[in-house]
């Protein structure tokens, strides 16, 4: 599971702060399981988008983070959090889902936190799985 308001924070406290460019780099963060992380990072880096190398690493480091457990999804987020504090909002949402899901008695195997999954389309505005 991912938060769309996490990767909105991330875009902006790198400088991306248009809506729309945010829109655009969402719809191509989530192919990367379809193209492939080299695939991603070059239409970032080529026409449409042109992104610095630098920021297209940035983006690919965090959307390629996968938790492992639950006490690893929780230390993903604070580390977010305090490295990037425009996506509080987003990570407290996902905060609130894991301990949910952890109250609730899902096993932990059963799910993870995957920065890559983005759902490209406008429609999603928070939580996606």
């Amino acid at each position: 599971m991912n938060n769309r308001k996490v990767l909105r924070g991330f875009f902006q406290a790198l400088g991306l702060a248009d809506g729309e460019q945010q829109a655009l780099i969402l719809r191509e963060i989530d192919k990367i399981d379809k193209r492939g992380a080299e695939a991603v990072a070059q239409s970032l880096k080529g026409e449409g988008f042109l992104l610095a190398h630098a920021v297209v690493e940035q983006i690919l480091g965090l959307v390629m983070q996968r938790s492992s457990t639950h006490a690893s999804a929780l230390a993903m987020l604070a580390d977010l959090e305090a490295r990037y504090p425009p996506t509080a909002e987003g990570v407290a949402e996902l905060r609130t889902v894991l301990e949910m899901m952890k109250n609730l008695g899902v096993p932990e195997q059963a799910y993870a936190l995957n920065f890559s999954i983005a759902r490209g389309l406008d429609y999603y505005t928070g939580t996606v799985y």
